[in-house]
């Protein structure tokens, strides 16, 4: 695919859908991940009935980690294979109207670790989920285990695997902006968001 307003040669459609699906599925972890967590946080206040709820969530969860962990893969080929595109597709969308400086300088800080090379930091960032899924599966599924015990309920996923995930899906989220009339943003905007608010 080519991007009509550089002529740079992008990736190719069924790459920009892969990245699409990706994004969702993110989007979906993460969101579980919350609820799972606040939840946690008065689990003495549940039913047994909802404890249980509580630990068959842990489960899809770790579940869903699996899902996400095959979409970092291909997301990590598409950031390492297209990266100059992804970076002029990232900034030329920062730059619209759905940001605001505010957003954009947050998002500046959020990427600075790679001196706003997005593509880099994105690739760093689905590499490292890659290399973190299966421990971090394994401690889901402990921590479901205990709930379905009397032991202490500690329901969340580690901060930095969920970091991670939020800078991979926020980079495909922008660069999917002009495919999906604008809603790539929004998803993005309430990725950046919940990150900023946890210190990613």
């Amino acid at each position: 695919m080519t991007d009509v307003r550089d002529g740079t040669s992008g990736p190719p459609f069924h790459d920009l859908v892969a990245l699409a699906e990706a994004a969702a599925d993110i989007q979906r972890l993460l969101f579980l991940d919350r609820m799972w967590t606040v939840a946690g946080d008065r689990v003495d206040q549940l039913a047994d009935d909802d404890r249980q709820a509580l630990a068959d969530l842990g489960d899809l969860i770790a579940e869903q980690t699996t899902v996400c962990e095959r979409h970092a893969q291909n997301m990590h080929g598409i950031y390492t294979s297209y990266p100059e595109w992804i970076n002029q597709r990232v900034r030329d969308e920062l730059a619209t109207e759905q940001f605001t400086d505010e957003q954009r300088a947050g998002a500046a800080r959020m990427f600075a670790v790679n001196g706003n090379d997005f593509a880099a930091h994105a690739a760093t960032a689905t590499q490292s989920i890659a290399q973190q899924a299966p421990a971090e599966r394994a401690e889901l599924r402990k921590k479901a285990a205990t709930l379905r015990g009397d032991g202490p309920a500690v329901t969340d996923i580690s901060h930095e695997f969920a970091c991670s995930f939020a800078s991979g899906a926020m980079v495909a989220e922008i660069v999917l902006c002009p495919e999906t009339f604008g809603l790539g943003c929004a998803a993005a905007l309430v990725l950046y968001l919940a990150a900023d608010s946890t210190g990613c």
